[in-house]
């Protein structure tokens, strides 16, 4: 008697014993079951990857947990080539004696676009071309009919696939989780390996992001018709995979992956039972395409791993950018704006909080009638002062201290210029450190250059910040020349946070890093 074969290291011995002096009634009955076996074969799909739709957010086949955002959609095409993922093997020595089919070449065209920004649908529609399977002669009538014999290309099951963010991590850093509930329809041809009935899987998904980095893991259970492939029978499976995106250098990354899955209605479960795949490859972007590569063996030979895989993808994401709100028509977006109905009067007076200001002083006399809107005053007079009184007799007074002094290779200032809150425009109350600042330098005209150095703090953008205390400085040299001082004795820069002279841990630390400095670059000889 043959031995018995088996897909994918299935090492179950089969023994039976002649009762019946009938040949021709056993001969019926083995070719009657053994022909059921075959045909509940046929609704088995040999392809074990599922690639993510998305593919230039995800890994491989292991999904992120971010969805794409409203209104945003990704194309794309994958091609994979598996090499012998249904092996006959001889129960007893394990060895490989032929193939249901020789390799699977699959081409899927993959598709998502975003409902909403915690909700999105992929679509995968595969492509299936199976090449002819072997056999050695040795087994049953009925496990030879199994095996594919020309190769043939036929549609696969269509993949839909809905996530929905339930932890909504940003775009580039954080901690996401999403549930995921991929259904296969019955589309594929189910005498070929490439379909099979209803397929339903719920799953979840896990990652962590770091500027480029992802690092994502997913499980789910596929609930499918129980079917017998060669004797063993495959039901329910626990899916899994564990997948990083690594960056290497500017638009390439490296990725690695691993999935697989479990057989959890196994009888006496094998490694026929846990079909496990590990590929590695690399991700090339660049304005909004995505192209990559990857390959790796099959490390345990379960049934639908093949020996090895390797694959092309190639994809397209399209973004949309939401325009900000600005109710108020006043050109500060509604998020920024603390009166997002009420339009800021832009008079140079804290413009930046999108409040009208229509006292600016506060002393009861509307800026339209005040005469000295940033000075409170009083009504008899127009919203500004009363002239001091005469004094009969003169008293000189000592001169107020200065408020700039020479210290080595600095401009020492003993007050702080006064700026509006995230603008470059100097308040009026600076202008006497100014006044001094000029008084200083044409008293000293051995001084050829002073650098003026605008800081910040670290709150905001680094970006936004430099630029901010560039202007900054460049609003005193304005100032300084427009107190006398020639243009080329001065020059501005702008280091914003990168020069804090305390830790930005506080509010009073802060507050002493936004700063302008003047430095002493150079000295007549």
């Amino acid at each position: 008697m043959s031995p018995t074969h088996q897909v994918a290291g299935r090492s179950r011995a089969k023994h039976g014993r002649w009762l019946s002096a009938s040949a021709a009634l056993v001969l019926a009955a083995a070719v009657t079951a053994l022909s059921s076996e075959a045909r509940a074969q046929d609704r088995f799909s040999a392809e074990a990857l599922d690639p993510a739709p998305a593919i230039e957010s995800s890994v491989l086949s292991v999904y992120s947990a971010r969805p794409l955002a409203q209104g945003a959609y990704s194309v794309g095409l994958l091609g994979s080539y598996a090499r012998r993922p249904l092996s006959l093997r001889d129960s007893i020595s394990g060895d490989r004696v032929g193939d249901l089919i020789g390799s699977v070449e699959t081409l899927s065209l993959l598709g998502t676009i975003g409902i909403d920004d915690r909700l999105d649908v992929g679509l995968a529609v595969p492509i299936h071309r199976i090449s002819a399977g072997t056999s050695s002669g040795a087994q049953p009538a009925a496990l030879q009919d199994a095996v594919v014999g020309s190769s043939e290309v036929a549609f696969g099951d269509i993949r839909l696939v809905p996530r929905v963010a339930l932890i909504q991590r940003k775009e580039k850093s954080g901690v996401g989780l999403a549930f995921l509930a991929s259904v296969w329809l019955p589309t594929g041809a189910d005498d070929l390996y490439v379909g099979e009935s209803l397929r339903l899987e719920p799953r979840l998904a896990l990652d962590f992001a770091h500027n480029g980095f992802l690092l994502s893991g997913n499980v789910g259970y596929m609930v499918r018709e129980q079917v017998q492939l060669l004797g063993s029978t495959i039901d329910d499976m626990l899916r899994w995979g564990v997948g990083a995106e690594i960056p290497l250098v500017a638009k390439l990354s490296a990725l690695v992956e691993t999935f697989g899955a479990l057989n959890v209605m196994a009888a006496d479960f094998a490694d026929r039972d846990a079909p496990t795949e590990a590929l590695i490859g690399a991700r090339f972007r660049h304005s909004g395409w995505t192209a990559q590569l990857a390959g790796g063996p099959g490390v345990i030979a379960g049934i639908g791993a093949p020996e090895w895989r390797v694959l092309l993808a190639v994809g397209y994401a399209h973004q949309f950018e939401k325009a900000e709100s600005d109710r108020d028509r006043d050109g500060l977006p509604d998020a920024d704006d603390r009166c997002p109905l009420e339009a800021e009067d832009l008079d140079g007076f804290e413009d930046s909080d999108g409040c009208p200001d229509p006292d600016n002083d506060r002393d009861g006399v509307l800026d339209a009638d005040d005469r000295c809107p940033n000075e409170p005053g009083s009504l008899e007079h127009q919203g500004c002062l009363p002239p001091p009184a005469p004094v009969p007799v003169a008293v000189p007074l000592p001169p107020p201290p200065t408020r700039a002094a020479i210290k080595e290779d600095r401009i020492e200032i003993t007050e702080s210029f006064l700026f509006a809150l995230n603008r470059a425009e100097l308040d009026l109350a600076s202008q006497p450190l100014v006044d001094d600042i000029a008084s200083l330098l044409v008293g000293h005209p051995e001084i050829e250059l002073v650098v003026v150095e605008g800081h910040t703090d670290s709150t905001g953008s680094a970006k936004h910040n430099r630029d901010l205390s560039h202007r900054r400085a460049e609003t005193v040299v304005r100032a300084l020349v427009a107190s006398g001082i020639a243009q080329e004795r001065l020059r501005s820069e702008g280091f914003g946070p990168d020069r804090p002279l305390v830790p930005n841990t506080s509010n009073d630390n802060r507050a002493q890093n936004r700063r302008v400095e003047l430095r002493i670059e150079r000295r007549a000889p």
